[in-house]
């Protein structure tokens, strides 16, 4: 409990120091290369613990990881400015204009500090917010859906070892982190910073991917493997869209980092379906995985149809 609640801080406050920092014109593309933290770094954990399980004992997986992240928490606590205020710089302006020289006035305001009642008043209020917050529920429960179960799928059905499905199981974070630069880029470029968009016609096409599995036979692990190549490049998209950048665009500036930790505690809630809810399907169906795609494809086309509902939102204060 304790590193989970540890873990679920760290995306929030980058979140929101990332939005200090930068503009919502790039701010797509930059959230879509920082999100490749949580899924290429997923995939090297793995392996790390995998290869200190075996060769130290299962405590040195914990301990070497804590190691290593303690230079790096020296890094930030030297080096990390929250704003550029801190570092003594202009603040970034989202209006089109060059920010004032470091030195000098600002020609804009700048967003006043809140207090935390404030603060929640803006959040919870927030209309937007909660259409967001609500179809990451059900994309968070779709997520690890795959990341909990493909492993049992690629045995169970595909007939793969389970070291073979764990390898094969790689394949959805690693594919899903081009998925989310790609994202990130299309939103900011052909969309004229609407995330939404991105995030329904991702979805769409997951949709359409979860449908598909009930056609691929027993035994083609490979066709399943690229199925979910391409799934963990559907998910990955919306998932750091709707958890980062469209959270951001709809936020109070100084609010980010509470509108983010909001969208994430309901995408965690979504992500309790992946257990009890997969597993009781199967048990449901006797170990038949197609009800199991079929309500997984349902609740994404309802994650789309939120996202379709707020199609023109765009970032606030940006031209």
């Amino acid at each position: 409990a304790l590193n989970g609640y540890a873990q679920s801080a760290g995306w929030s406050l980058l979140v929101q120091t990332l939005a200090n920092w930068t503009t919502s014109a790039r701010r797509g593309t930059l959230l879509g290369l920082i999100s490749t933290c949580y899924t290429v770094g997923n995939v090297l954990s793995w392996l790390l613990a995998g290869y200190l399980c075996e060769a130290l004992g299962w405590r040195a997986a914990f301990w070497v990881p804590s190691l290593i992240l303690l230079p790096v928490a020296l890094v930030f606590f030297l080096f990390l400015r929250n704003s550029p205020e801190e570092a003594g710089l202009p603040p970034v302006r989202d209006d089109g204009l060059e920010p004032a020289p470091a030195g000098h006035a600002s020609a804009g305001p700048t967003p006043a500090a809140l207090s935390l009642g404030a603060i929640l008043r803006l959040t919870f209020s927030n209309r937007v917010l909660w259409i967001l917050g609500i179809g990451f529920f059900c994309m968070n429960a779709v997520r690890y859906a795959f990341m909990n179960w493909s492993i049992q799928y690629m045995a169970d059905y595909q007939g793969r070892s389970i070291k073979g499905s764990a390898l094969t199981a790689v394949v959805i974070p690693l594919v899903g982190s081009l998925g989310a630069i790609a994202a990130g880029w299309a939103s900011d470029t052909w969309f004229g910073k609407r995330r939404a968009p991105v995030c329904a016609l991702m979805q769409l096409g997951l949709a359409a991917v979860c449908v598909g599995f009930t056609w691929v036979p027993r035994g083609e692990w490979v066709l399943a493997t690229a199925l979910l190549a391409l799934a963990g490049f559907l998910i990955y998209g919306p998932d750091m869209l709707m958890s980062g950048a469209a959270t951001v665009d709809i936020s109070h500036p100084r609010a980010a980092s509470i509108a983010t930790g909001f969208t994430m505690c309901l995408g965690a809630l979504g992500s309790i379906f992946s257990g009890a809810g997969v597993g009781w399907l199967k048990d449901l169906t006797r170990g038949d995985w197609n009800l199991v795609f079929y309500t997984l494809a349902g609740l994404v086309l309802v994650a789309a149809a939120f996202m379709v509902s707020i199609w023109n939102a765009r970032p606030k204060g940006a031209r």
